[in-house]
Order: C-alpha cells, then sequence, then structure tokens
C-alpha cells in the first residue's frame, strides 16, 4: 500500500433493495444477509430475490388467515340461525365442527398474527 492512499471499507452490495416490510421473517433474512455478508459476499439480486419470496409468503399467510377468518364468521352466523331457528342437534353438531376447524386452522394464524403484530 502506497503511503497517503486511502482505505475504504467496501460494502458487499451497491444497491440495497426496494423491499419495504415490517414483518419479522423478512427482518430475520435481512439480519442473516447482512451477517453472512459480513463474511462472505452476498450477491444484490439473490439477496433482493430471497428478500422478495420471504415478503411474498408473508403476504400469503396474511391472505390465508383472512379466509379462515371469514370461514369462522360464516360457521357462527349458521350455529345461530340454527339456534333460532330451534334445531338443537344442529346446534351441537355445527359447534362441534367449528371448534374443530378453529382448533386446527384458524388458532396458529390467530397466534402468528399476533406475534407479528406485537399484541
Amino acid at each position: 500500500m502506497k503511503r497517503g492512499q486511502k482505505t475504504s471499507i467496501s460494502t458487499p452490495e451497491e444497491h440495497p433493495p426496494v423491499i419495504r416490510s415490517d414483518d419479522h421473517l423478512t427482518n430475520a433474512v435481512r439480519q442473516a444477509f447482512d451477517a453472512i455478508g459480513s463474511i462472505t459476499p452476498v450477491e444484490p439480486p439473490a439477496r433482493s430475490h430471497l428478500l422478495a419470496l420471504v415478503a411474498d409468503t408473508a403476504d400469503r399467510q396474511r391472505k390465508q388467515l383472512w379466509r379462515d377468518l371469514r370461514l369462522f364468521t360464516l360457521l357462527v352466523l349458521a350455529l345461530c340461525g340454527c339456534w333460532l331457528l330451534g334445531y338443537t342437534h344442529a346446534v351441537l353438531t355445527i359447534l362441534l365442527f367449528s371448534t374443530f376447524l378453529l382448533s386446527l386452522f384458524i388458532l396458529p394464524f390467530v397466534v402468528l398474527w399476533t406475534k407479528e403484530e406485537g399484541v
């Protein structure tokens, strides 16, 4: 190195990806890339592609949550309708079925959603 020559620290990527997301998963992937980038340079196209994939997956999970909540709302409405019409055995059947659906499909998404939102 010549005398008077400035040293500079180079970053693994010149252009950061244009992904704006508040998802915990996206932030975790971004932090992992930053940690890996300090050891091995990560190519910008690969990084932005994976971050976009993670953001897309998070959006699909949110849409699935809202679909499941609409299904549960329809089941509750059916339960109320049967109760108002006096069909006790139908009320019990729908109640058991909706409890089964709630435990299998909706609660895991609600838990993820509340963790994501910080509730």
